[in-house]
């Protein structure tokens, strides 16, 4: 199955709600509707996020996973899940399609958005970044491609109002503020057979609302649609692969999928560097079938914060615990 890939420059010229703009939003937000009735994965271009930081967003995943081991562990993931998740430390307990026996051959290091003292209150998953020490420009860099991906990631959302065939301002409640997580992978080489079931993400769907990824060219992304066999997702020059998390079919009653996915490390010479970045709604936010699709499905309602701490906590036991 070929993966669609939807030009979205309409949506970055600030106008989305008039003229050419909301002929942007109801091109995209069609193309959008039709890729998440399928799979719930398609690829972007034209999203205005140039080569150079991506290239360097790259450089400084790899610039941050090449420190010693003791470098990066002075980091180490917190209890506001910031900072540096080493080889292996997680094994995948909910959101898989088989059980995950190994923990996940691959390291990372995570920013989440930046919450100010005043909406920390009672937040558990509440703190600031941690950035490594002695690492010039790293923070920089990375903070500047979070930023610009937020940007990206929020200009989409009216064409997700259109496809969810929703009021534009009430869905974006939704987000107000959002939650936001920045991801910078490492999947070291492996000499491990394919069919070894040791995977550098084991098969998942992912949490939130949308991924937005950046992969290098080595390829290992799979997904397996329902009913299908695994298949790659390609690795095309200047896009973004984006997909959704279960919190979309928890807004559609299940009309919209959130596919599992894997990770399948290939090469026993090479590295995998990947960047996700996820747009998820506001901790405070109610998520419940929206209207249109309350009677597809009697799902009730969980507020976010809550149903993301469950998965956090779940699947990341080895977490630094205040």
């Amino acid at each position: 199955m070929a993966l669609p890939i939807i030009d979205v420059s309409g949506l970055l010229n600030g106008s989305a709600s008039a003229g050419a703009g909301a002929s942007a939003v109801a091109d995209v937000g069609a193309k959008i509707a039709r890729a998440c009735e399928e799979t719930g994965f398609f690829l972007i271009e034209g999203h205005g996020v140039s080569p150079e930081l991506r290239a360097r967003i790259f450089e400084e995943n790899a610039r941050f996973n090449g420190l010693p081991l003791e470098r990066k562990i002075e980091i180490k993931l917190s209890p506001a899940f910031r900072g540096y998740q080493p080889f292996a430390g997680s094994t995948l307990k909910i959101s898989t399609v088989e059980e995950a026996t190994v923990g996940n051959q691959s390291e990372s290091f995570f920013i989440r958005h930046d919450i100010s003292p005043e909406d920390a209150a009672g937040e558990v998953i509440a703190g600031p970044n941690l950035w490594p020490r002695d690492l010039p420009g790293f923070q920089e860099t990375v903070q500047a491609y979070h930023d610009v991906m937020r940007e990206l990631a929020l200009s989409l959302l009216p064409a997700w109002a259109y496809a969810m065939e929703q009021d534009e301002a009430e869905f974006s409640t939704l987000f107000d503020p959002p939650s936001t997580i920045l991801r910078l992978l490492h999947y070291p080489a492996h000499e491990r057979p394919r069919e070894s079931g040791v995977y550098g993400i084991a098969p998942h769907t992912d949490y939130g609302f949308m991924t937005i990824l950046a992969q290098d060219e080595i390829g290992g992304l799979e997904l397996c649609p329902v009913d299908e066999d695994w298949q790659a997702v390609p690795a095309i020059a200047d896009t973004f692969v984006v997909n959704t998390g279960d919190t979309v079919p928890l807004l559609t009653g299940g009309r919209f999928a959130s596919t599992r996915h894997r990770v399948v490390n290939t090469s026993a010479t090479e590295s995998r560097y990947s960047v996700p970045f996820f747009l998820d709604p506001s901790f405070n936010a109610t998520i419940k079938p929206l209207p249109g699709f309350d009677q597809l499905d009697d799902a009730g309602s969980v507020r976010f914060g809550d149903y993301l701490l469950k998965r956090l906590e779940t699947n990341y036991p080895d977490r630094v615990r205040a």
